[in-house]
């Protein structure tokens, strides 16, 4: 044996899977099983009708017969219906691993395995609820995605990426992952089953980091997976500048104006105390803009950048004059008198 699935549970098997029951104890002519009798449950709802059921598996171990060499498995734990958090801990062949395992979820983790003697074990720690829904075992494969492309289009009522890339041997689709740099988190994640994709969420100037693996058996993802940076851009030059950028203070209200050009299609609007760091607050396609809600107690430092579909602009900077009074510290206006 070189590829397994296994249901837990009491329910009928999914498609494609093998169930496994509280009952079903480890056997040499079965090459699967428990270490001992478990008990079991099953949900009406959950997100995958695969994890609905599942054994409580603490103290317990499940052990499979299996070829040596190189695998690659996927092991599901969690109830979707189950109050509170817990922590589950597990060791696969000797290899502990802990999953956190949030309220009412199931969770999916893969990890590699090497097998030497012949058999893969799931051995489980005692804890709270400590449940198995699904295993999933394939033989690892190294398959790399070849001649990863992008093709960008960034018009002013539209944008997309386009990745293609060359067709993969024994592989049953490919996934595609979009990191987004503004806060290192993956924001996508899409299988498809042709050599390409494309992205219609996306705006002008956005910039994105793409990375695309084969697919193979139960869905694995090949470790040769090929990253891609992406601009939303034309390729062109930005052509112009903000220029005449100007502020109007009142106490409550700061109202900027500037001279913009015709290849803006809109226009951000940043601001920052003295000394501090730049902090988004807008953004407009006029020429103008009003900022409602600040105290002009401190000389604030407004700036204007023009965002086009061949790039954005350098940032036009404006100083207000300070109109409302600066705030009084507290110990600055403490008398003498006794305090409760």
């Amino acid at each position: 044996m070189r590829e397994a699935s296994f249901d837990f549970g009491k329910k009928p098997p999914v498609d494609g899977y093998t169930k496994v029951t509280e009952k079903s104890v480890y056997t040499k002519e079965k090459g699967f099983g428990l270490s001992e009798v478990a008990e079991a449950d099953e949900r009406k709802i959950g997100e995958k009708e695969l994890n609905r059921d599942f054994l409580f598996m603490g103290g317990k171990s499940f052990i499979v017969d299996i070829e040596n060499g190189e695998y690659i498995v996927r092991v599901s734990t969690g109830d979707y219906v189950d109050e509170g958090d817990v922590m589950t801990f597990y060791n696969v062949n000797g290899e502990k691993y802990g999953v956190w395992v949030s309220d009412g979820t199931v969770v999916e983790r893969v990890f590699p395995v090497t097998v030497t003697d012949g058999k893969i074990e799931f051995a489980f720690e005692m804890g709270k609820h400590t449940c198995l829904n699904s295993i999933d075992i394939a033989q690892k494969q190294d398959i790399e995605v070849k001649n990863v492309k992008s093709a960008v289009i960034a018009k002013r009522d539209t944008a997309s990426v386009k990745l293609t890339w060359d067709k993969a041997d024994g592989v049953i689709g490919y996934r595609v992952s979009r990191r987004n740099p503004k806060n290192n988190e993956i924001d996508k994640v899409q299988d498809v089953v042709t050599e390409e994709f494309v992205d219609g969420d996306v705006t002008i100037c956005d910039k994105f980091e793409y990375s695309v693996c084969a697919l193979y058996a139960h869905k694995f993802c090949s470790d040769k997976s090929v990253t891609i940076d992406v601009e939303v851009v034309d390729g062109k030059s930005v052509a112009g500048e903000i220029t005449e950028l100007d502020a109007k203070e009142t106490p409550n209200s700061v109202t900027l104006v500037w001279n913009g050009f015709k290849e803006a299609v809109w226009y951000n609007i940043y601001q920052k105390a003295p000394y501090g760091i730049y902090k988004y607050i807008g953004k407009t396609e006029e020429t103008h803009f009003i900022d409602d809600k600040v105290i002009t107690n401190v000389p604030f430092v407004y700036a204007v950048e023009a965002v086009t579909t061949s790039g954005i602009s350098k940032r036009s900077e404006v100083t207000i004059d300070m109109e409302a009074k600066p705030k009084k510290r507290k110990m600055e206006t403490l008398g003498r008198g006794a305090v409760a």
